[in-house]
């Protein structure tokens, strides 16, 4: 995994979530499913094309999503 600088702590930095906390992983790609989702509505109230550009992203961070919580379930 990635090293983070040395102004954060090791528990702080993203890339170390997954391979030390999966429960952190599963919260940390939550948060970013949620922000993507608001960004697509916020691009979809500007242009209707923008927003639906956003679908695809949305889908693959929704399954990144599903086989993260199957391994926090068995885990």
């Amino acid at each position: 995994h990635t090293r983070c600088s040395r102004d954060w702590s090791s528990d702080v930095c993203s890339s170390d979530l997954g391979a030390r906390w999966i429960g952190g992983a599963l919260v940390e790609v939550l948060v970013l499913l949620c922000a993507i989702a608001v960004t697509a509505l916020l691009a979809w109230r500007v242009d209707r094309w923008a927003g639906a550009l956003f679908v695809p992203y949305i889908a693959w961070v929704s399954f990144a999503t599903v086989l993260n919580t199957a391994i926090f379930q068995l885990n």
